[in-house]
């Protein structure tokens, strides 16, 4: 019963996050950055509680609880998930994120992220996903750092009412399976379910200060280890798995501009 929940979940995030998208994607930066990226062959995932609104994750489960507390779901749907939404607080601080969008021609984004004289990575979103899944669980690779991440990807949602389908529909699917298997509470999979509460956490955003014009597409890391490794995850990139790099005018980047430090 377990594994219908699970892939019914996982079918519906599949279809409704875009997991499936292999098209381009695009991630800003500065041109010092670029420069340190590729002398140091280390790409540096942000944690999903440092990004530049620390509260920004909280956002997605405010709604996924009041919904949760507020609509006519069962009092075991209420009280099981209750205990989950409170075990993914705990887990936000082994989240990272690496954030993209689907367009290079933001302006917001290139003055906002690249400062206007800065780059965008170009990768395929397909390929990236493939090459983050390989580096996190092979460990002989130069920079493995000794603990794995499960790695999943989705694009961002911003509209409200979309959100709110998307918690609904989670939630009933939760409440109807409850309903139907016999030993009600240990038949849901504890981790299985934290991290698709933090899928919402991740791929939530207020619909403000014109952040649905980035058009973002996040890759969501999810680190197994209880080893503190701080506000960034180290991800190898000597194997430079990107299309190319370009600015604002298309122009690519000249890797000679580097400098040593």
């Amino acid at each position: 019963m377990a594994e219908d929940l699970c892939g019914i979940v996982r079918s519906y995030y599949f279809k409704v996050f875009e997991q499936n998208y292999c098209g381009k994607l695009f991630h800003y930066t500065r041109k010092e950055t670029v420069a340190k990226i590729l002398n140091s062959n280390t790409l540096l995932i942000s944690r999903l509680d440092t990004m530049d609104d620390k509260d920004e994750w909280r956002y997605g489960l405010n709604i996924l609880r009041k919904e949760l507390n507020e609509g006519k779901y069962s009092e075991e749907t209420k009280k099981k998930l209750n205990q989950e939404i409170s075990k993914s607080e705990e887990e936000v601080s082994k989240t990272y994120v690496f954030s993209c969008s689907k367009s290079n021609k933001n302006n917001y984004l290139w003055k906002e992220y690249a400062k206007d004289s800065g780059y965008v990575f170009e990768f395929l979103a397909g390929t990236l996903h493939d090459k983050f899944d390989e580096l996190m669980g092979n460990e002989s690779e130069p920079n493995f750092t000794q603990y794995k991440c499960l790695v999943e990807r989705g694009k961002v949602i911003y509209d409200k009412d979309k959100q709110l389908e998307i918690i609904r529909t989670l939630l009933t699917y939760v409440d109807n399976h409850i309903s139907m298997v016999s030993n009600k509470l240990e038949e849901i999979d504890t981790s299985f379910m934290i991290g698709k509460i933090i899928d919402i956490c991740a791929l939530f955003k207020k619909d403000e200060k014109n952040y649905q014009k980035e058009d973002e597409y996040r890759f969501i890391f999810y680190k197994s280890s209880k080893e503190d490794i701080g506000e960034k995850l180290k991800m190898d990139f000597s194997k430079r798995f990107y299309n190319k790099i370009i600015d604002k005018k298309g122009h690519e980047y000249q890797e000679t501009f580097c400098v040593s430090e």
